[in-house]
């Protein structure tokens, strides 16, 4: 279920795609300005709009708010957890404590922030999670070029004919 990625040489180029997800319109346009420079950025009003969007696009890090009227961000980080396994998912709420921040990152949230939050904070929170799921997935993609040279290591063949082959059987 992967989409297309860059190449390990367009990371350089590659802007990591944001879903902000809070049923406030000055959050959403807040964080939206906030992210538009760094990441390609998307916003949705509430939980069943995020679930929609998540079913139909790949994300690479979701900022949720917790409490929502209808889906909760529980469920959105959920549900994009089953479709998108890697993604990095940033959970908000204005009812901070340290046991719905412990509860947020054992559930699988990379972090939490307590609403009002200082933006350098929740700007920093969506870097680490984007470089965080970047190096994941070069760690995959190194480990598949590492499984597939050695799947024919104990082919012998020198001349440019069969180098061509080993290339296609490669690829």
């Amino acid at each position: 279920m992967r989409s297309s990625r860059p190449s390990s040489d367009e990371h350089d180029r590659y802007r990591a795609r944001v879903l902000v997800v809070d049923d406030r319109e000055n959050i959403r346009s807040l964080l939206r300005s906030l992210l538009a420079e760094s990441f390609e950025v998307t916003t949705a009003e509430d939980g069943k709009q995020a679930i929609e969007l998540v079913a139909a696009n790949e994300f690479d890090v979701i900022v949720s708010d917790i409490r929502m009227p209808g889906v909760d961000g529980y469920t959105v980080m959920n549900e994009a957890r089953r479709r998108w396994p890697d993604v990095e998912v940033v959970l908000m709420t204005a009812y901070g404590s340290i046991r719905a921040a412990v509860e947020a990152v054992r559930g699988g949230a990379h972090d939490y922030l307590t609403k009002p939050f200082e933006p350098e904070k929740a700007l920093l929170a969506v870097q680490r999670a984007a470089e965080r799921k970047r190096l994941r997935e070069q760690v995959s993609e190194l480990r598949t070029a590492l499984a597939s040279s050695q799947r024919f290591e104990r082919l012998i063949g020198r001349s440019a004919p069969m180098q061509e082959i080993f290339g296609l059987m490669e690829r």
